[in-house]
């Protein structure tokens, strides 16, 4: 019943490409976290991380999708059912779950946490930075992650600054994930719940999603 604002990166060789002859590429979507918007992730660099790691072969080129979450309780419906199909038909991508990340910071990680293990054939790969989980979920997560076939079971990233105080729900998703033996990595840092820190670490996110790429 809105737009959806969102903004697009597209990798430095996409201009490179007459249309005929663009190859596709896998897509990242980023979510934002409380009173932040679809501008965030590229005021802490994810645009120009991306470009550097590019240019230097550390990564391979991939579109990312950074789209505005107005704290709206439709929006994982609104990812799943416009943003994705919106995005595989304007842009040349690898529509697969293989070729296909999602992940967020703080309550951007929240929904990336629900709306990934609720479809877990959209999403290859679950970033979790400083991860808020929505209190409606605390119960619902297991559930979840008890449902999860074997062949759709996600990457796992989660971080978390030291002296974050959202530390105890970066800490209980890892046990979580451990105690059914779900692979994952899980990574305690110095630092707390600020820009500077997913900032900091923004290399080290794009290298994980981008890994089997």
């Amino acid at each position: 019943g809105y737009p959806i604002e969102m903004q697009i990166y597209l990798p430095p060789c996409y201009a490179d490409y007459a249309e005929r002859d663009r190859e596709s590429y896998p897509v990242l979507y980023l979510l934002h976290g409380l009173e932040m918007n679809e501008k965030t992730w590229n005021e802490i660099g994810a645009g120009e991380t991306a470009d550097s790691l590019i240019n230097n072969g550390g990564i391979p080129p991939l579109i990312i999708v950074m789209p505005r979450e107005r704290r709206d309780a439709r929006f994982g419906d609104a990812l799943v059912n416009d943003i994705l199909p919106y995005i595989d038909s304007h842009y040349p991508t690898l529509a697969d779950r293989d070729h296909r990340a999602l992940g967020g910071m703080s309550r951007g990680a929240g929904w990336a946490l629900r709306v990934g293990l609720q479809n877990p054939g959209l999403f290859g790969a679950l970033g979790l930075h400083s991860p808020g989980i929505f209190y409606a979920d605390e119960t619902e997560v297991s559930g979840w992650l008890n449902k999860l076939p074997p062949d759709l079971t996600p990457r796992f990233y989660i971080d978390i600054g030291k002296n974050d105080s959202l530390f105890v729900s970066a800490d209980w998703l890892d046990r979580a994930l451990t105690r059914r033996d779900i692979a994952h990595d899980y990574h305690l840092n110095p630092g707390s719940h600020t820009r500077a820190y997913w900032t900091e670490h923004l290399p080290d996110y794009l290298r994980w999603y981008t890994a089997n790429w």
